[in-house]
């Protein structure tokens, strides 16, 4: 289920401070790196689109990226490396109707979750950190 999530980055952005690391891989796509360079010289902490092909749709066009090193993320260029996803980053790659069907299916099974709310979790404002 998590390679499919990674799917829902193809409409997101990212600042670029949570991406540098990526821009000193050696692996990664060198117009991809420089572009980025470019763009994160700026003030104010810019933000690049996760998708660099379809950025306003939910599509599979961002396993096609990742498939070629142009993951702006390291944890979703790590789904096209690691044994257990890559197989299935190639499959949805090159299925579109595949990649819709059980990214539907995914985002219906999280919806079932239910969020914890009070003294049983918390709804985090940064999501990579717990609150205070």
């Amino acid at each position: 289920m998590v390679t499919l999530i990674g799917g829902g980055h193809s409409v997101g952005v990212a600042h670029c401070s949570l991406f540098r690391d990526r821009l000193r891989d050696p692996a990664m796509d060198p117009t991809l790196k420089a572009r980025l360079r470019k763009t994160c010289r700026g003030p104010n902490d810019p933000s690049v689109f996760l998708d660099q092909g379809t950025p306003f749709r939910v599509d599979y066009a961002i396993y096609r990226q990742i498939k070629s090193q142009k993951g702006i993320l390291r944890i979703d260029q790590n789904l096209a490396l690691h044994g257990s996803t890559s197989g299935i980053v190639s499959r949805f790659a090159s299925d579109r109707r595949l990649f819709g069907k059980r990214f539907v299916e995914a985002m219906h099974k999280m919806g079932a979750i239910g969020v914890l709310t009070g003294d049983s979790g918390e709804i985090r404002t940064n999501c990579r950190a717990f609150n205070n």
